[in-house]
């Protein structure tokens, strides 16, 4: 229940099972007096630097969870204001001038039927290694309802054909990735480039649409003005939680 509150155990008992024990019961560390002028001191810091980690990992989630929270509000219009938008964003260096919404969608066969751990496992490593091929960008991914993964990609610098060209690279990689090394097929789909925080509805819009009319697997689609209009499919929903 306080995992900020470490246990260092000090004793004269060397016998094994009681250094079963003290691990059962969770304790960080178990030293002998015998040789804790020399036990000691590393048993500390090393406890102090796993806290130091755990409350660094703890401030991160926290951090990631409100970012989800923040564009949540943003896509389902429960933050509307240019002004809170603007500010919520600013708190994150997120400003949102030069963008592309990717949204990709993980396809599940049939022997995933009813196997929800394996499901989850899948869209675990599926988002570890999709935030790690995307990792040089300024961007933030989410999970929305169902099976969909929501990326904003925020350029500082470069023209939107370049960013785009190098957006479709890395989409590429992805999807080839998946397709020869992971259990389940992927669609992608990249907006048109935004340059208005206004507009973040309209290209996570977008990025559905074409999405919506990929007709194969492993497919990379790109919204363009022409030829691409607006299905009667309802967009995935923002995740609660």
């Amino acid at each position: 229940n306080y995992p900020y509150i470490q246990t260092i155990i000090l004793t004269a008992y060397s016998e094994f099972t009681y250094a079963q024990t003290a691990l059962k019961l969770r304790v960080h560390n178990y030293v002998i007096k015998t040789k804790f002028v020399k036990e000691l001191p590393p048993a500390i810091e090393e406890t102090v630097q796993y806290i130091k980690n755990l409350e660094q990992a703890n401030s991160i989630q926290n951090r990631d969870h409100m970012k989800s929270l923040i564009f949540s509000g943003i896509l389902d219009g429960s933050i509307a204001e240019p002004s809170k938008i603007s500010y919520w964003l600013g708190q994150y260096n997120l400003d949102l001038e030069n963008y592309f919404i990717v949204l990709s969608e993980m396809i599940f066969p049939g022997q995933f039927s009813g196997k929800t751990p394996d499901i989850a496992r899948s869209m675990e490593a599926f988002k570890n290694f999709h935030d790690l091929a995307f990792q040089k960008y300024h961007c933030f991914s989410m999970w929305l309802q169902g099976n969909f993964l929501l990326n904003i990609i925020d350029f500082q610098e470069g023209t939107p054909s370049e960013n785009m060209q190098s957006v479709v690279m890395v989409c590429n990689d992805v999807l080839s990735t998946v397709k020869n090394f992971m259990p389940f097929k992927l669609n992608m789909a990249i907006s048109q480039h935004h340059q208005d925080v206004s507009e973040l509805i309209l290209a996570y819009r977008e990025a559905h649409t074409a999405l919506n009319r990929s007709l194969n697997e492993n497919i990379l689609s790109i919204f363009t003005a022409q030829g691409n209009e607006e299905t009667g499919s309802e967009l995935p929903d923002i995740y609660s939680t």
